[in-house]
């Protein structure tokens, strides 16, 4: 089922109004080369009907053969696009992270300080990966693409992991300036915009909340629900909203998601959780189905 504007569901599912770049600069020409070779290599050019976009917390990715396993189980589930957070990642590691890894391209970009956690990355199936025009990376927390296609909407698709430690109030609200800022450039350009990562915020528990005061972790809910984001777990199933992450059998929480702007939702088909035995991890990943008519038309 395709969902339009008109069902959005209460609280926060109906708003109520190459190589990555340093931590401060962004890069494009990754892309103006890359979208030369693409239109070289069309000799048979098949129309990709659906494209998956996944993000998974990995909890540690500085082990090769857990990168590889992962990966080839992204693969297996057809996974298009993946965000990665919680990597803990230094920036030496993450320049060398799968670059030799045949099915996708990846950007990743690392944490400063080893005694922190934070990392994330962003993988692209190899073909789709032509596509990217440029890359942003922030404060070891955020990463971006630019998707271009000729003929579609250019997309951006943003990946964060918001810091969970309150005492990171400054680096928390550091990242969500960053985080808005890409989000308004790109409605400048009127730019297709994904939202995904694991937020740390638990949005049923924002819904309930009678507080005037925002919290700091809930900050990033409202201002995607502010900007007319919308939830696409919450507004593609009628049923309970299942849990990204797991502590024990009484502590779960839904803490990652894929939130897109409103140009997307006629275009999302489904977006699911899914808990993998292959994957030995206490966070389960968040996969958004969605047709590419639009915003992006694959040559493969």
């Amino acid at each position: 089922m395709i969902y339009t504007a008109t069902n959005k569901q209460g609280g926060h599912r109906k708003p109520s109004s190459s190589t990555a770049t340093n931590e401060h600069s962004h890069i494009n020409l990754y892309s103006l080369n890359n979208l030369k070779n693409s239109e070289k290599q069309k000799k048979i050019i098949k129309i990709n009907k659906y494209i998956k976009i996944a993000t998974h917390n990995v909890r540690g990715f500085n082990v090769e053969s857990k990168q590889h396993e992962l990966f080839d189980e992204y693969e297996h589930l057809n996974i298009d696009i993946i965000g990665i957070t919680e990597t803990k990642l230094n920036e030496k590691q993450s320049r060398i992270t799968l670059n030799n890894y045949k099915k996708y391209k990846s950007w990743w970009t690392g944490i400063p300080d080893q005694n922190k956690t934070g990392g994330v990355g962003i993988a692209v199936k190899k073909g789709l990966d032509l596509h990217v025009a440029n890359v942003i990376c922030k404060l070891g927390r955020l990463i971006s693409i630019d998707l271009f296609f000729k003929g579609s909407a250019k997309t951006r698709i943003i990946n964060i992991y918001v810091n969970c430690n309150e005492q990171e109030k400054i680096e928390r609200d550091n990242l969500l300036k960053e985080l808005n800022k890409l989000i308004n450039e790109a409605e400048s350009k009127n730019y297709n915009i994904i939202v995904m990562g694991d937020f740390n915020a638990d949005a049923e528990k924002f819904d309930l909340s009678t507080s005037n005061k925002i919290k700091g972790k809930y900050k990033i809910i409202q201002n995607l629900q502010d900007k007319d984001f919308y939830d696409t777990q919450a507004i593609t199933n009628t049923e309970c909203l299942k849990y990204t992450w797991k502590k024990n059998e009484i502590t779960k929480r839904r803490i990652d998601y894929i939130w897109v702007s409103e140009n997307l939702v006629q275009e999302i088909i489904l977006t699911e959780v899914i808990e993998d035995e292959m994957i030995r991890s206490d966070y389960n990943i968040v996969i958004m189905n969605m047709t590419s008519n639009k915003s992006m038309v694959i040559d493969q």
